[in-house]
């Protein structure tokens, strides 16, 4: 029973005279965060996957700053995570609430990414010259540790099946999302 998720889309867009400073969660083309069910789920399963589900999330980066604005602060930052309802799938007569629980996690990840990626942005001094180099840096290395730990993930809950190790991990998400929300306060 696995499942992945590990899609980081970045999208950077440069708007000016406008002014933001947001982490958005949309799933299901709505706006707002909420528990995943599997009417979210609405790809194309994978015939060929020994995995019964499997999950997407996107992370879109957007600054607005003025026109002459030399220095670019946290306010200056949307981070929007999106659960991909095109991609992510369940196979059908697989949808187990534990599974479901599994898939959830995953997305959990998406968001631990998002709200660590916003924290680290709140105390990095980010100006015209440096913003490239240094939020493609942020990004990637918080990618690389979200995925691996997605990894830990599924290996350590055996995909869902680990029943004692996947309440751990969700004890452990929650926490750290707890965390990582009150660094983005």
């Amino acid at each position: 029973m696995k499942t992945m998720s590990k899609l980081l889309v970045l999208l950077f867009n440069c708007i000016s005279f406008l002014h933001t400073n947001a982490q958005e969660v949309i799933i299901a083309d709505q706006r707002g965060e909420r528990l995943l069910a599997w009417e979210d789920f609405q790809g194309k399963p994978d015939r060929g996957s020994s995995f019964f589900a499997e999950t997407f999330w996107n992370l879109d980066f957007t600054t607005t700053t003025g026109a002459n604005a030399d220095k670019i602060t946290s306010k200056n930052v949307a981070l929007t995570l999106t659960f991909n309802k095109r991609k992510s799938w369940l196979k059908k007569g697989k949808g187990t609430t534990e599974l479901l629980k599994h898939e959830q996690g995953h997305f959990d990840i998406g968001r631990l990414c998002q709200l660590e990626i916003m924290a680290i942005l709140q105390t990095t001094v980010l100006t015209k010259a440096n913003f490239g180099s240094t939020v493609q840096s942020v990004f990637e290395a918080s990618f690389e540790k979200y995925a691996a730990l997605g990894k830990k993930y599924d290996e350590e809950t055996n995909h869902s099946i680990n029943s004692k190790k996947q309440e751990d991990w969700n004890i452990f998400l929650q926490l750290e999302k707890e965390r990582l929300l009150k660094l983005n306060q």
